[in-house]
């Protein structure tokens, strides 16, 4: 059996302490003190400014659900649903789309990448958008989610449209196609998408 080990009774110093925090430096990790993790949270939480759109979107849905910002929610109803859309589209145009994605994202698994990133990530916001819509959209609310969409495009692809950097290369006309379907579905979803929300927010108040 091994000797039980003696425990030392010795009053840390103040060298102790000078190690422990040369310790911390060399490592580049943070302390665990309040100012770190709510810095750590902040990062998680809040989009960078390269970030992907669906992250903003999904950052803008949060911001929503707390009620601070109600103006804001028939614009982030319209931008969720042209996530979604375009998103998912992608594999109709290149199969190798969502496992290129999904090896970039250190997602081996495409059951994980699916639930993890497209459902909760796309298809959840969906589908609480369609439980709980705005109590009214105006038509030139998915206009404007549209322009603002297309705006962030701009601005990170520097006029290209093409997001082969912010998530992985495809050909040009996919991209383009991403985008026709992205814009269409915002300006479309305050004529079509949200009627049908408001139907199933009826049925499910009878229910």
């Amino acid at each position: 059996m091994m000797a039980k080990q003696r425990k030392s009774t010795r009053a840390p110093t103040q060298k102790d302490d000078a190690l422990v925090e040369d310790s911390s430096k060399s490592s580049g990790k943070p302390g665990m003190s309040l100012t770190g993790i709510a810095v750590s949270v902040f990062q998680t939480v809040v989009p960078g400014l390269d970030s992907g759109f669906t992250r903003w979107n999904v950052f803008f849905c949060m911001v929503t659900a707390t009620g601070v910002f109600p103006e804001i929610y028939p614009v982030v109803f319209c931008t969720t649903w042209g996530v979604f859309i375009s998103f998912n589209s992608a594999p109709l145009l290149d199969p190798t789309a969502f496992p290129r994605l999904a090896e970039s994202l250190g997602m081996k698994s495409m059951v994980m990448f699916h639930i993890i990133y497209n459902f909760v990530a796309h298809a959840l916001p969906c589908i609480v958008m369609a439980m709980f819509p705005p109590n009214r959209i105006l038509w030139w609310s998915g206009l404007v989610a549209a322009g603002i969409h297309f705006g962030w495009g701009l601005a990170i692809s520097r006029g290209t449209m093409q997001l082969n950097e912010t998530y992985i290369p495809m050909k040009p006309g996919s991209w383009y196609l991403m985008w026709a379907s992205a814009v269409a579905t915002e300006i479309a979803a305050p004529f079509y998408i949200y009627p049908a929300a408001l139907r199933l927010r009826e049925i499910i108040g009878t229910v």
